[in-house]
């Protein structure tokens, strides 16, 4: 299982650096004048990060404890649905807007998390979808894409 682990921290790590240097292509700027490739450069260095210390702890952990850490065979299927309700977000949002999409894939990753009462879920999407739309949309001046409702 330490193999496994190591090997997904490696591929991450990869591709952290690919794409710092294409990041790096693009231009970075400064911090205060941020170039196109800034935001994805400090991401993709955080992800480098991130696995190497993966690598570091499944390498140095004993095999007894890598094998302890390993997730539930219950949370498997849930990474199925999660992937397909990112893909459609991105494929939907330009088409209904920022707040309606967002909407529906919280409620979606809200109730494959635990699924719980529906109405519960809905204040919690809400909630989360309001707070990032005030957060970057009024607070920080992003644009995000109108749907046909007008928000």
């Amino acid at each position: 299982m330490r193999i496994y682990e190591q090997a997904g921290g490696m591929f991450w790590l990869l591709f952290a650096a690919l794409v710092m240097a294409e990041s790096m292509r693009l231009g970075l700027g400064t911090p205060t004048n941020p170039g196109t490739g800034f935001v994805t450069f400090v991401s993709a260095l955080c992800l480098g990060l991130l696995s190497l210390v993966h690598i570091a702890r499944t390498t140095f952990q004993g095999a007894e404890a890598a094998d302890d850490k390993a997730p539930p065979l219950a949370a498997v299927p849930r990474v199925l649905p999660s992937f397909i309700a990112l893909v459609l977000y991105a494929l939907v949002l330009p088409l209904l807007g920022y707040g309606f999409t967002t909407f529906a894939l919280m409620f979606v990753l809200f109730w494959l998390v635990q699924p719980k009462r529906y109405v519960l879920i809905a204040v919690l999407a809400f909630i989360s979808t309001a707070l990032t739309q005030l957060i970057f949309q009024f607070l920080l001046k992003s644009q995000f894409p109108v749907g046909p409702w007008g928000f």
